[in-house]
């Protein structure tokens, strides 16, 4: 039996995904990336691996991979590409409009023929949506949720193995059959913020792919940006006239307190006598060591007779003590 013969009875026997015209399906989510398997290298250095993709309902397809070098020249996907070591094809930021049928195949020279069968792939995407923009969404409104599986043609699911599966608000919807849309409304309250919603694929029993959508809630309990802000800059408005109001309290207070000291020190200063309080006071002496004591001097006039019985008039000195506080 020759070799060629033994590769066709083997297909025929024991079809694998990926080799001998059977497509291996690979499943992804929006925004997420992939790799698609390349099931027929030849070289190791990805130098006779070209990928191709065709879309659904068209036998055209497009060259992005030409014997190991990405084609810049087609733009709706060149710049998300990537070819991996092992000859896989990466696509990063998955859209729905990624889900085709991709082809890897194998020339042995650029101008020769076809080495071998195609290694084909289906990828199919997981996209969830919703009929008002998460921005916009409130209490008491009615919002649609769509969960869509997004596939390359509908011979892909002949056998019913795949579908889809959408849990929320203690919820769980199945779509089992083609096409795989999913939809519910709901009116919303303010216990569904940061409600989680989730659809998932599964296939012949195995999970595949999940998607969650997580609800913001817009509305009047400072959830809303532009409510957050307001109250911010209010609370640092607040907090800075408080601020000034204590400090000019605090200048008044130490302004009240320096004239006190002043009015204090003013009257305790001991005024000058006048000219006339000094004559009548008199002179004061005060004794060495006596400290305390001050002597003031103050002189009478007295008439004293003579036995002439003229008056006579004499000086007299007496001295009174006084005690001073010192």
């Amino acid at each position: 039996m020759t070799a060629g013969r033994l590769v066709l009875l083997l297909c025929l026997t024991h079809p694998q995904a990926g080799k001998c015209g059977v497509p291996h399906i690979v499943y992804s989510k929006e925004r997420d990336y992939v790799k698609l398997p390349c099931e027929n290298v030849i070289a190791k250095d990805c130098s006779t691996t070209t990928w191709l993709y065709s879309t659904s309902g068209t036998r055209s397809t497009v060259e992005v991979v030409n014997r190991g070098k990405i084609k810049s020249d087609n733009t709706n996907i060149a710049d998300r590409l990537k070819l991996e070591p092992d000859c896989s094809l990466k696509i990063i930021n998955i859209t729905s409009q990624d889900a085709r049928q991709y082809i890897c195949r194998q020339f042995l020279t650029e101008d020769g023929n076809q080495k071998g069968e195609d290694s084909l792939v289906y990828l199919s995407v997981l996209t969830v949506s919703s009929s008002i923009p998460a921005s916009e969404m409130k209490a008491d409104t009615n919002v649609t949720f769509y969960c869509h599986l997004t596939i390359h043609d509908r011979i892909q699911n002949d056998k019913g193995d795949t579908k889809i599966v959408w849990t929320g608000f203690n919820q769980r919807r199945v779509k089992d059959e083609y096409p795989y849309n999913i939809s519910f409304t709901r009116t919303l309250t303010k216990e569904d913020k940061n409600r989680k919603l989730q659809c998932k694929v599964e296939s012949k029993g195995e999970l595949k792919a999940t998607l969650d959508y997580i609800i913001n809630l817009q509305g009047q309990d400072g959830s809303h940006p532009v409510g957050l802000i307001g109250a911010v800059v209010g609370a640092v408005a607040v907090a800075l006239c408080a601020f000034l109001i204590f400090l000019w309290r605090r200048k008044k207070a130490k302004r009240e307190t320096a004239n006190v000291r002043s009015e204090n020190v003013s009257t305790n200063v001991p005024k000058e006598k006048t000219e006339h309080e000094r004559k009548t006071s008199g002179q004061s002496k005060q004794a060495p060591g006596d400290q305390g004591v001050t002597y003031v001097e103050i002189t009478i006039t007295a008439n004293i007779r003579k036995s002439s019985d003229k008056p006579t008039a004499q000086h007299e000195t007496e001295y009174a003590t006084v005690k001073t506080m010192c």
